[in-house]
């Protein structure tokens, strides 16, 4: 889970900067490190959203319910 949250903050930093692949790569990471990680699998969708990838999205948003229902 520390390797996730490393992944996930640095995906923050890039989305913060505009690096949305860097960021898409990131929180992939995250979520692939820790698939119970809700707010890795949201912020995949969030940058993918963002990047007008709106179906990849929609999947990622399902990811993140799925890895913690009351997200």
């Amino acid at each position: 889970p520390d390797l996730a949250k490393a992944h996930y903050y640095l995906g923050f930093a890039n989305y913060k900067q505009g690096k949305f692949e860097q960021a898409l790569a990131a929180f992939r990471a995250a979520a692939a490190s820790d698939p119970r990680y809700a707010d890795a699998h949201f912020n995949v969708g969030r940058v993918l959203e963002r990047m007008g990838k709106k179906d990849e999205a929609a999947n990622a948003y399902r990811a993140a319910i799925k890895a913690e229902p009351s997200h």
